[in-house]
Parts: C-alpha cells; structure tokens; sequence
C-alpha cells in the first residue's frame, strides 16, 4: 500500500504531465482532476501545495513557452501563435 505522500506526488505529477502534453487543447481544471480521479477543488487544492502554483498559472506557463519558441522560430503571426499554444483568442494571449 502507497503512502499518502506517495499517492499525492503521484496525483500531481500525473496532473502536471497531462498538463505539459495537452496545453495547446481547451483545458478545465475538471479535464486536469480527472487525470488523476480527484474532485476539481481537491486537485486544485493539492497542485497548488505541491507545486506552489495554480493549475492556471501551470498551465499558462506552458502555454506562453510555446508561444514564446513559436514567435523565436517560425514566421508564423500572433494570430496563428495563440491559437497553436492553447490561448482561445489572440485577447486571451496578450492577457497572458
């Protein structure tokens, strides 16, 4: 039988690998707890105090990461850099 320490860092890295793979899709932070059959708050609640941040913030960060190789590396407008790293709007991106 797993420790509950265990099982929490288990929990969070699955939510945080999920995150790190899937960013540039339409995410909730249900899509995120159900990764690792945990109830939104409780997810939210557990990533925050393992990792320090939000599953927001997380996943954000992924996002503007990409977008950040996509703008150094391709010809690509921002337009078309939002909507390939996950922001719904080119709005939603420059508010990141």
């Amino acid at each position: 039988r797993r420790s509950r320490s265990a099982s929490f860092a288990s929990s969070t890295e699955r939510m945080a690998a999920f995150v790190a793979t899937r960013f540039a899709e339409p995410l909730t932070v249900a899509d995120v707890a159900a990764v690792a059959a945990l109830h939104p708050a409780t997810a939210m609640r557990r990533f925050r105090e393992a990792t320090g941040e939000t599953i927001g913030s997380y996943l954000a960060g992924h996002r503007i990461a990409h977008a950040c190789r996509l703008l150094a590396s391709t010809e690509l407008n921002v337009a078309r850099v939002a909507g390939e790293s996950g922001f719904g709007s080119e709005s939603a991106f420059y508010e990141a």
